[in-house]
């Protein structure tokens, strides 16, 4: 099984973007990152929805004690113009530096062990012409499912 048809085209996030557009991207493809590119078009981080809630959201204190937290946290909620100001953030502050890639016509099961070996849910697929999108463990998942004709 190839990853060929499974690869979600994105567009990707530069200097300047902000949070706003790198979340509608996500949103929009149904991914949980995009690439983030330099100004030669070169992939050089990556913007993850979930890094960016933690870093704009999250207290560091309310993440070691999310165990002991409750379901009625009134006080604890993130204003609407606080999350509408970090919307209006540059991406760039967002950016992680890991970035693992793979070629699109590679087998499932390669990206199924990047994706175990690097604790990430997706990789960016890269060919010899460029970036081809985004692969996802829902991809994977489906693929197999689609190859077993469930």
């Amino acid at each position: 099984m190839e990853l060929t048809n499974i690869v979600i085209e994105t567009r990707v996030v530069t200097y300047g973007s902000t949070v706003a557009e790198a979340f509608n991207e996500c949103v929009r493809c149904n991914v949980l990152g995009i690439p983030f590119v330099d100004g030669e078009g070169r992939i050089t981080g990556r913007f993850s929805i979930g890094h960016a809630i933690k870093l704009a959201y999250i207290p560091e204190m309310l993440i070691m004690n999310a165990d002991l937290l409750g379901d009625q946290l009134a006080n604890l909620t993130v204003p609407d113009t606080q999350a509408a100001a970090v919307l209006r953030q540059p991406v760039d502050n967002f950016i992680l530096g890991q970035v693992v890639t793979i070629h699109s016509s590679s087998p499932c099961v390669k990206a199924a062990a990047l994706m175990q070996k690097y604790r990430t849910t997706y990789l960016f697929a890269v060919d010899d012409d460029g970036y081809k999108g985004v692969v996802n463990v829902r991809g994977i998942a489906k693929r197999m499912l689609d190859a077993g004709e469930f």
